[in-house]
């Protein structure tokens, strides 16, 4: 679909009507998202009551990620005719309870996701990995880590995360050892760490099951520092957020993972 839109050389003819339907329409157009929880879980977004402007910042991979061709220097793309479009309300009594729902103090509980690190691990002689996480947050939800292969700049999938066969992994918080299972999480723990946070429709996992997980390239550690099993808890408000944090404020962990 992408080459058909971008008049690609190596682009299909054949076979795919419905990408030429959904082209005819769309053009050359595209839409991001900007989705975050202050839009869509806290009711009506009002901008000018907050103290502070939302800045949404895009960043662009390089044109030699994106796009092929045989002199990697005349590689470009570019953005043109950029629109912001919002949805909002026209009704004056509809605003003014919104701006007097801020005007009297709001809090907000939303999801930061923060990058780490990144270390390299020898495969194949490295047995055990030892990492520490020294997040500065009063309130952890969960650490994930992610596992690559080697690879040149823009040829990777970026839905490829391998498995390195982890066997065990135990989780130290504040120097207190076994936080999280007596013996540490153990290989058939993985999948059900990590299930808790898929997108789920009437108690059904959608679109991962342990064998993509674990087999299809689609893996991720993930440590669920939540007090309890359910998701949808975290995040109603400050002082539950608190109740129900990383099983103890501001903490130090430190994960031993074994590989097989």
């Amino acid at each position: 679909m992408c080459k058909i839109r971008s008049n690609s050389g190596d682009k299909k003819k054949s076979g795919v009507d419905a990408e030429n339907t959904l082209n005819q329409i769309y053009e050359s157009k595209y839409r991001i998202r900007l989705d975050h929880e202050i839009l869509t879980d806290h009711g009506v977004f009002y901008p000018q009551a907050l103290y502070d402007d939302l800045v949404f910042e895009l960043t662009l991979s390089e044109a030699g990620e994106v796009v092929k061709g045989s002199d990697s220097t005349k590689l470009k793309y570019n953005l043109t005719n950029i629109q912001l479009e919002f949805e909002m309300i026209h009704s004056r009594q509809l605003a003014e309870q919104a701006n007097s729902a801020y005007s009297s103090g709001k809090e907000f509980a939303y999801d930061h996701v923060h990058q780490d690190k990144l270390i390299p691990i020898q495969k194949g002689s490295d047995a055990r990995i030892n990492i520490k996480v020294n997040a500065q947050r009063g309130s952890l939800k969960a650490i994930l880590l992610l596992f690559t292969e080697l690879y040149n700049a823009g040829t990777r999938d970026s839905e490829k995360y391998v498995f390195p066969d982890l066997t065990k992994v135990k989780v130290t918080i504040n120097g207190s050892p076994s936080m999280l299972y007596n013996e540490g999480i153990v290989a058939e723990d993985l999948w059900e760490e990590a299930s808790r946070f898929f997108e789920r429709e009437e108690n059904k996992t959608e679109y991962m099951t342990p064998k993509l997980f674990l087999a299809g390239d689609r893996f991720g550690l993930l440590v669920d520092l939540h007090s309890v099993a359910d998701r949808t808890m975290q995040g109603v408000s400050n002082n539950l957020t608190e109740f129900k944090s990383a099983r103890k404020i501001w903490p130090l962990l430190e994960l031993l993972a074994k590989i097989r």
